[in-house]
């Protein structure tokens, strides 16, 4: 299965994605964060947080951010994470439970990065997580990584020459992938 674009819960973060947290041993941050802090570092340029999230394929209606076919608004949050050992470093945008994505109880994500022509390109599909695990591994020069999800679950991705492909999962809670196995 090979991944194409994703995003992180904003809101209040709901005790089952807290408990998940706390297996991975990570702190559950502050869910809202301003858009434009968040990219304060290492914004490429004034209009790269804008650029980023319409490459996500987002929309900005009434100062509002908006998936496709979907009216309900949401709010994006952005982390940058250096994924390929070169800068600048790539980005995730997270988004909170939506209806707009009904398969993605919890948050969805997607994976961004800087292409050869200075435009954001997605390195993921919209994918289920409320949390980017970065795992000890590289293959390609790309860090594996690992999804968590609200169900205790997290799928595992590895770099295969242009993509992130899922290799495996692992429980982080226990019994998390036993009715996916």
């Amino acid at each position: 299965m090979a991944l194409s674009p994703s995003s992180r819960p904003s809101g209040p973060i709901a005790p089952r994605v807290q408990r998940t947290l706390q297996a991975l041993g990570r702190p559950a941050r502050p869910a809202v964060l301003g858009l434009a802090l968040a990219l304060a570092q290492g914004a490429t340029t004034a209009a790269d947080p804008v650029a980023l999230l319409q490459a996500a394929g987002l929309t900005r209606l009434d100062g509002q951010w908006h998936l496709p076919n979907c009216t309900t608004p949401v709010k994006p949050e952005v982390e940058r994470h250096e994924l390929n050992g070169e800068a600048p470093a790539e980005a995730v945008v997270f988004l909170a439970a939506s209806r707009c994505l009904p398969a993605h109880p919890g948050g969805s994500l997607r994976l961004m990065a800087l292409g050869p022509d200075g435009g954001w390109q997605p390195l993921s599909d919209w994918m289920q997580g409320v949390e980017l695990v970065l795992q000890p591994g590289r293959h390609g020069g790309w860090l594996d990584l690992g999804v968590a999800t609200s169900g205790g679950c997290m799928p595992l991705f590895r770099w295969q020459g242009g993509a992130y492909q899922l290799i495996g999962q692992r429980a982080i809670q226990p019994g998390g992938c036993a009715l996916r196995e």
